[in-house]
């Protein structure tokens, strides 16, 4: 999967939530899309062809096309590399499944800050008459803001105030019918069991790779992997800064030599004057180590217990 996790806020708006469930507003008109989402200097194309209370986005991850077919009211998600005739089934509530996908990682958002969206204002996008709407914690920030467009009962535009945090804009809107065979798995593709998420090609290195103690402090040039073993419940924080350009590692929780998460949501790449920083809070016995690899570039790696500011 592409670096690129969303971590925005609720597909809400001109549609009503009851739990996780979506009701599309009467009437609204089917489209198709361009849809850009920014993120940490990255870019991401894809294409979103809207029918009732189905879309289908087309994308690419790591030069490979995805087409993910979202249903709505069932909170289900299928996706499938169109040259391999098979397709995977997934529920939208699958914290991996919905950072695929930047309209259901905004309700991700919201449903994992325990907040609610509230309507801020109206406002005219892309010259649609939107319902604006703004999800915050409760004594926190703002975490993402965005736009419904009332006749398409659909958000075209998010951004996150923070530094540094991701945009989405729907452009290039065809309004009109959109065939119905998007809509579904093509024809004769068969549904895959999945065994487990493949472990990288590189997890073969990690059990030679020095078991390192913190704080640990060094620069990291490609291929060097080092291991970490916080004590259960300790919040453990990774930063990276110093980076030459393009540099890529990756953060991950590993136990038995495999990744107990999606390895490509934690990869990151950064660029020099990029700071980076991730808390990996708590440890906990689901995990018995964490593993930071430099995939390219060289940058400097700290690795310190979260409570420590130095």
């Amino acid at each position: 999967m592409k670096n690129l996790s969303y971590s925005v806020g609720g597909l809400l708006a001109a549609m009503v939530f009851v739990g996780l469930v979506v009701v599309l507003p009467p009437g609204a008109t089917d489209f198709s899309a361009r849809v850009i989402v920014h993120m940490q200097q990255e870019i991401d194309t894809m294409r979103v062809f809207v029918k009732g209370d189905k879309y289908l986005l087309q994308r690419t991850a790591d030069g490979v096309p995805i087409d993910m077919l979202v249903d709505r009211k069932q909170q289900v998600m299928d996706a499938w590399n169109p040259a391999q005739p098979q397709y995977h089934e997934s529920d939208l509530s699958n914290f991996l499944v919905a950072m695929m996908d930047p309209f259901a990682a905004i309700d991700l958002t919201a449903t994992m800050s325990k907040s609610e969206a509230k309507k801020v204002g109206t406002e005219t996008v892309r010259g649609y008459t939107c319902d604006k709407y703004v999800i915050k914690t409760k004594d926190g920030p703002e975490l993402i803001d965005y736009w419904v467009a009332r006749k398409l009962g659909f958000p075209i535009k998010f951004t996150e105030p923070m530094e540094g945090g991701a945009t989405l804009d729907v452009s290039e809107i065809t309004e009109g019918p959109v065939p119905d065979s998007l809509m579904h798995v093509p024809a004769g593709y068969t549904l895959a069991v999945d065994s487990g998420e493949a472990p990288p090609a590189w997890s073969g290195d990690v059990a030679n790779a020095p078991l390192v103690s913190l704080p640990y402090r060094h620069v990291m040039s490609a291929g060097q992997i080092i291991r970490v073993r916080p004590r259960i419940g300790e919040k453990v924080e990774v930063a990276c800064s110093d980076a030459v350009k393009g540099s890529q590692f990756v953060g991950v929780p590993f136990k038995n030599g495999k990744p107990i998460e999606n390895y490509m949501m934690d990869t990151f790449t950064l660029n020099p004057g990029d700071k980076w920083t991730k808390p990996f809070d708590p440890f906990s016995t689901d995990e018995d180590e964490l593993v930071i690899r430099m995939n390219k570039g060289r940058a400097l790696i700290v690795v310190r217990p979260a409570t420590d500011k130095k």
